[in-house]
């Protein structure tokens, strides 16, 4: 059975696509030794509007203390997601050049492409701006809930 859409659930995903976005711009320029992709921040953004729409919209209404720990885990999950599909993207994309004799290789590589990627994440600046904004557009979320319901 699906759910309704509910303004809890346009909130969440406009507010963790916003999230998403600034997290992507302090993040961009932290990507010294892999090529920028022009398409990054759409869809990091798409990931963000997601996450907030299936897992903290979802999960709004439920009180201040679940709209901060929905927040922060949605956060959390973009991190996650964005950095399966960059790594896997980067790693198909060296798989077209070649770079990767065997299968075993290529998932390898995929996951240290994926390390990589955490480990720029993991600046404070972004983790900053990923758990100030999750706890913000879970409130936000939280708010809409209890406004429109």
């Amino acid at each position: 059975m699906r759910e309704m859409p509910t303004g809890a659930k346009l909130v969440g995903a406009i507010c963790f696509a916003v999230v998403t976005l600034i997290a992507g711009l302090a993040y961009w320029p932290l990507m010294t030794d892999a090529p920028r992709n022009p398409a990054f921040l759409p869809i990091a953004a798409l990931f963000g509007a997601m996450v907030g729409w299936f897992h903290v919209g979802r999960l709004a209404g439920r009180g201040l203390r679940s709209a901060v720990i929905s927040g922060v885990a949605g956060s959390l999950w973009i991190t996650i997601w964005s950095t399966l599909a960059f790594s896997l993207y980067e790693m198909f994309r060296r798989s077209l050049e070649k770079r990767y004799p065997m299968p075993d290789d290529a998932l390898n590589g995929a996951v240290r492409i994926g390390i990589d990627y955490l480990s720029h994440a993991a600046d404070p600046t972004i983790l900053t701006i990923l758990l100030v904004g999750g706890v913000i557009g879970g409130v936000l979320t939280e708010s809409a809930a209890r406004r429109w319901s």
